[in-house]
C-alpha cells in the first residue's frame, strides 16, 4: 500500500481528535487558555451539552488582531520559545494545539481586546479556516463561541454521551478548576440556567463544600507539608467520608489537575489500616515543585504528568497525608462517654460458670478470667464503669460485644477487637517478642511448598518468639512460640502462618516510604498479623463482664481502633437518630 501525505484538513481533524474528545475538553481548553491570560473571571455558557454552543468569556489580557489570527495555526503559542522552554513549563497551554483543533471541528467565533486598547477583533473560522475578519467595540478580554461542534467529524459526534453525562463532565471539570484557582471566580450556565458559581475566596473549604456537600467537608482536615523539593496542601478526609469509588479525589499539580498513579497510590498507601476494602479516601492535593522536576508533555490533552523524581514525590504525599491524619479520632465514639448522663439501663442476665477466654501479650495489664457461658439470644453482663471509652453493655451470640459510645451503640466485632490490641502490643514490642518453650518439643510435618515458606521465614519467625529447628526432609522441631499462643498446637498454628504467607494476605500497613524498608516493614507487619490472627479470640467465646471491659478499654487506647490488622471493619454504629427513626419516635 502507498504512503501518501494527508491534506491539511485531515491531518487537521485527526490532530483535533487528539485534544477534543467532548464538550469538556474544548471548556478545559479555553477555560485553561483564560486563566494563562490572567483572568479573574470567567463565564461558560453551555446549549444542548456543548453540540450547539460552548461559549467562554473572560476579563484577560485579550489578543491583538496579529495575534488572534496567528492563534489558530498548529503550534503556535506565546509560551514556549525554545527547546529548554519545555523543560520548565509554568502555563497550563503550551503546545499551541487548542485553538487551532477547536477550530478543525467547529463553527468558532472569536472576540478579543486588549486592555491597552480600545478596539477589538471578531475572528470567524469555519473547519479551521478563517472566513471572516473585522474590527468590533467590545469590553478587554475574550470571547469564544463554539458552535456546531463535530459538525464534520459525524463519528466522533455519534458517540457523545447523553447530555446529562456531558454537562456532568463539563460541572466536574470546572468544579476541579476552581479548587485549584479559588481566587477566580467561576460561573456555569446550562440552558439558560446557572449551574455553578464559585465566587473568588481564598477559602479552599467553601469550595470542598461547593463540590462535595458540607457534611465531607467537614469531615476533612487540612494537608500541609512544605520539603525542600515538594510543597503538598490541601484536605483530606476523615476514615469515615470514605467513599466507594475515587470520584472524591482531587490532585493539583503546579495548578494543573492531572491523573498520576504516583500520587494515587501515595494517598491510599496513607490510608492503609484506616479503611474497609473497596473504600477510598476523599482528598483535594494541591502539589508545588520546580517545573524542571515535572513532565507535563506526555498526553496531548496534558491530562497527566511524570514526575523526575517518583519516589521522592511518593514519600512526600504519604508523608503529608499521614501527619494531617495523625490525632484524628477515627472512632468518634470512643473516650466520649459521660457515666453521670448515661442512663440506659444495663443488661442482667445472671452470671454462670466461668473459663478463661481472653489473653493479652505479655507487658500488658493481667488479663481478666471469667466468662459467663449464656444462652446465644441473649447479652450478657458488662461492667458499669470502664477505664477509658466505651460503657459495654453485654456480648451477643458469642461473637459481638454491644457498647455505648455518644448517641450511639456500638457493635464490635470482638475477634478483630482482640486482633487488633495483640497486633498493636506485638508490633510495639517487635524487637524482644516473649517467647514461651513447649514443655515438649513438637514435630511438625510440612508439604514441599510450606517448608520452602518456612526456610525463607525462619529469620523473622524467630526474631518472633519462635525456636524451630530443621530436621530431616521437611520436618521441624518447634521448641518455642510467642507467649500469645501459648496453649495453641504448634503444627496447627505454624500451617496456617505458612498458609498466610502463601496466600499473600492483605496487611493494613503504617510503615516508612523508603521503599526497600517498606517491604521488609511490611513483610514483618504480615507474619505478626498472622500470629495475632491466631492467637485472639474466635467467635463462640463467651467473657465475663471484666474482661468485655478490659478489651473495650484495651481497643479505645489504640490509635486506629476502628480497622484490624487486615484492613476489616472492627466497630459498626447505630446511632440514637436511626433507632429514633425505626421506634417512630
Amino acid at each position: 500500500m502507498p504512503i501518501r501525505i494527508l491534506d491539511e484538513s485531515l491531518a487537521n481533524k485527526i490532530a483535533a481528535g487528539e485534544v477534543i474528545e467532548r464538550p469538556a475538553s474544548v471548556v478545559k481548553e479555553l477555560v485553561e487558555n483564560a486563566l494563562d491570560a490572567g483572568a479573574t473571571d470567567i463565564e461558560v455558557v453551555i446549549e444542548e451539552a456543548g453540540r450547539k454552543l460552548i461559549q467562554v468569556t473572560d476579563n484577560g489580557g485579550g489578543m491583538a488582531r496579529e495575534d488572534a489570527v496567528l492563534s489558530l495555526q498548529r503550534h503556535a503559542t506565546s509560551k514556549i520559545a525554545v527547546a529548554d522552554d519545555l523543560f520548565e513549563i509554568r502555563t497550563l497551554g503550551f503546545r499551541g494545539e487548542a485553538l487551532p483543533s477547536i477550530a478543525a471541528v467547529s463553527h468558532l467565533r472569536m472576540v478579543t481586546r486588549p486592555h491597552d486598547e480600545e478596539i477589538g477583533t471578531e475572528l470567524l473560522a469555519r473547519g479551521g479556516t478563517i472566513v471572516d475578519l473585522n474590527d468590533i467595540g467590545c469590553p478587554p478580554g475574550t470571547r469564544f463561541e463554539v458552535r456546531q461542534l463535530f459538525f464534520n467529524t459525524p463519528a466522533r459526534l455519534k458517540f457523545l454521551k447523553s447530555d446529562q453525562t456531558e454537562c456532568g463532565q463539563i460541572a466536574d471539570l470546572l468544579n476541579a478548576i476552581s479548587l485549584a484557582y479559588p481566587s477566580v471566580n467561576f460561573r456555569l450556565l446550562i440552558q439558560g440556567r446557572e449551574t455553578l458559581s464559585r465566587p473568588a475566596t481564598p477559602s479552599l473549604p467553601t469550595h470542598i463544600a461547593a463540590w462535595l456537600g458540607r457534611q465531607t467537608a467537614e469531615a476533612m482536615v487540612p494537608v500541609e507539608l512544605d520539603t525542600p523539593g515538594v510543597r503538598v496542601d490541601g484536605y483530606v478526609g476523615k476514615p469515615d467520608a470514605a467513599r466507594g469509588n475515587r470520584s472524591g479525589q482531587l490532585v493539583i499539580v503546579n495548578g494543573r489537575r492531572i491523573l498520576n498513579r504516583t500520587i494515587t497510590h501515595a494517598l491510599e498507601y496513607a490510608y492503609e489500616g484506616l479503611l474497609d476494602r473497596g473504600r477510598f479516601p476523599v482528598a483535594v492535593l494541591r502539589l508545588t515543585l520546580d517545573p524542571r522536576q515535572l513532565d507535563v508533555n506526555v498526553h496531548p490533552a496534558k491530562a497527566e504528568v511524570r514526575f523526575h523524581r517518583e519516589q521522592e514525590v511518593h514519600a512526600v504525599v504519604v508523608r503529608a497525608v499521614k501527619s494531617a491524619l495523625a490525632g484524628v479520632s477515627m472512632i468518634q465514639e470512643l473516650a466520649v462517654w459521660n457515666p453521670g448522663s448515661a442512663g440506659a439501663a444495663r443488661a442482667t442476665a445472671p452470671a454462670r460458670a466461668a473459663q478463661p477466654a481472653i489473653a493479652f501479650p505479655p507487658g500488658s495489664a493481667a488479663a481478666p478470667v471469667g466468662t459467663p457461658a449464656l444462652p446465644a439470644a441473649h447479652p450478657t453482663p458488662a461492667a458499669a464503669v470502664p477505664q477509658t471509652g466505651l460503657r459495654a453493655l453485654g456480648q451477643f451470640h458469642g461473637i459481638f460485644l454491644l457498647a455505648e459510645g455518644r448517641d450511639a451503640l456500638l457493635v464490635i466485632n470482638q475477634h478483630r477487637a482482640h486482633e487488633r490490641v495483640i497486633f498493636e502490643r506485638l508490633w510495639a514490642a517487635r524487637d524482644h517478642v516473649l517467647a514461651q518453650r513447649l514443655v515438649l518439643p513438637a514435630t511438625v510435618h510440612l508439604g514441599h511448598r510450606e517448608a520452602a515458606l518456612l526456610d525463607a521465614q525462619r529469620e523473622n519467625l524467630a526474631a518472633f518468639g519462635f525456636d524451630i529447628e530443621p530436621m530431616s526432609g521437611q520436618s521441624y522441631l518447634v521448641r518455642a512460640m510467642p507467649a500469645v499462643l501459648a496453649g495453641h498446637n504448634p503444627e496447627t498454628v505454624l500451617q496456617e502462618i505458612l498458609a498466610d504467607l502463601d496466600a499473600g494476605i492483605t496487611i493494613a500497613a503504617f510503615t516508612p516510604e523508603d521503599p526497600a524498608r517498606r517491604a521488609l516493614e511490611e513483610g514483618r507487619r504480615r507474619l505478626l498479623a498472622s500470629i495475632a490472627c491466631k492467637g485472639a479470640i474466635t467467635a463462640g467465646k463467651w467473657l465475663a463482664p471484666e474482661e468485655q471491659t478490659k478489651l473495650l478499654d484495651a481497643l479505645c487506647q489504640l490509635p486506629n481502633p476502628g480497622i484490624c490488622p487486615h484492613g476489616d471493619p472492627i466497630i459498626m454504629t447505630i446511632t440514637r437518630y436511626e433507632l429514633d427513626k425505626k421506634f417512630q419516635r
